[in-house]
């Protein structure tokens, strides 16, 4: 939501008019505050029912048909979900343009044969009739081709970054003093969801040889549990480095800044991301980054020669090059890749980028 929410502000600020629909599944009234003050509208609609990911929420119906009118385009987000069925229907049936953003939703990763019955019955016709497809990066129009879409009906913007957020950056040693650690210990961050597909378990077993080696390392593990905590907790324990990873839960805001600055590498080992943001907000607080080659970043990273990029599973190579930054620590490019995103990054180019989408839609 937050991807939608950070271009619905940016869009406003340009004057239009934007209307963000979403449920009251995992809603947070405060957030909703917020982006109404910035001059976002936000509906939310009631979560019947819930099923994996697939919500429920039938009022929306009643909803678009009778406001659907007012609109000149909709964007959809995410893939598979009931509001897109819901949104579809009532945008073919009023002849209004609709966009298809997926997010990385389109591969079979998980639940293959519930995403093929789903785009047997709407999905393919959800795609194809769409006025643009927009993917977040070369791979996933890639991923769009191979469903059927052509290339001139697919549009690569990736997703944006508040620049704002890292003009003044906090000073360094906050974070290690808030967990007692010393100056003289190196930090290896992971941040994000712990969730089986973002190879966090692969992390903690290269750590556990590169513990071997190095003795005065930490590993941080900062993000909402998906269900995979006990199971990174017992793995610790049996390598025999549970006083050496700690888990801290969620980091937002000012917080997670002050991680990212006192961190000496941070590890996204991910075995699939469509693009993942979090080893650019790392690099925009100056901190060495490693990505697996499966991260959609990665084509960033690569490009301009700012970061480490390891195969998915390979420990042996993920434990080298941690060990190679925490011995090696300067990263002359870093200032190259913070000037790239500020340049091609920033929110108000993205939000142009779609306006521009919108556009060619509408006409």
């Amino acid at each position: 939501m937050k991807v939608a929410s950070d271009l619905a502000k940016e869009l406003s600020k340009f004057g239009h008019d934007v209307t963000l629909l979403t449920t009251t599944y995992d809603f947070d009234e405060n957030f909703a505050k917020r982006l109404e003050q910035s001059g976002v509208d936000i509906i939310n609609f009631k979560c019947k029912i819930k099923f994996a990911n697939f919500i429920y929420s039938p009022d929306m119906k009643h909803w678009l048909n009778n406001h659907i009118k007012e609109f000149d385009i909709i964007h959809m987000h995410d893939y598979r979900t009931y509001q897109n069925i819901i949104v579809y229907k009532y945008a073919k049936k009023n002849n209004i343009p609709y966009i298809l953003q997926p997010h990385g939703a389109l591969p079979y990763i998980y639940k293959p044969l519930l995403k093929r019955i789903f785009d047997k019955l709407w999905g393919h016709d959800l795609l194809t009739e769409s006025t643009k497809i927009i993917a977040l990066t070369h791979k996933e129009a890639e991923q769009c081709k191979k469903m059927g879409i052509m290339n001139d009906h697919i549009k690569i913007i990736p997703n944006g970054i508040d620049i704002s957020e890292y003009k003044n950056l906090p000073i360094e040693g906050i974070f290690r003093k808030r967990l007692d650690l010393n100056n003289n210990e190196k930090l290896v961050l992971y941040l994000g969801r712990l969730h089986k597909i973002k190879g966090i378990d692969l992390l903690v077993k290269a750590f556990g040889l590169l513990n071997d080696e190095l003795k005065n390392v930490k590993l941080i593990i900062a993000g909402p549990d998906s269900g995979i905590l006990p199971h990174l907790n017992d793995l610790t324990y049996d390598l025999g480095i549970d006083d050496k990873v700690i888990f801290i839960g969620s980091l937002y805001g000012k917080e997670k800044l002050e991680a990212y600055v006192d961190a000496d590498v941070l590890v996204y080992p991910s075995f699939y991301e469509i693009f993942g943001l979090v080893p650019l907000e790392a690099l925009m607080c100056n901190t060495s980054v490693i990505v697996t080659k499966t991260c959609g970043c990665s084509e960033f990273i690569d490009k301009l020669n700012c970061g480490y990029l390891v195969e998915y599973g390979n420990l042996d190579d993920l434990k080298y090059k941690i060990k190679k930054i925490l011995q090696n620590p300067e990263n002359e490019n870093i200032i190259k890749c913070k000037n790239h995103i500020q340049n091609n990054l920033s929110w108000i180019k993205i939000a142009k980028e779609v306006e521009n989408c919108y556009n060619d839609s509408i006409n």
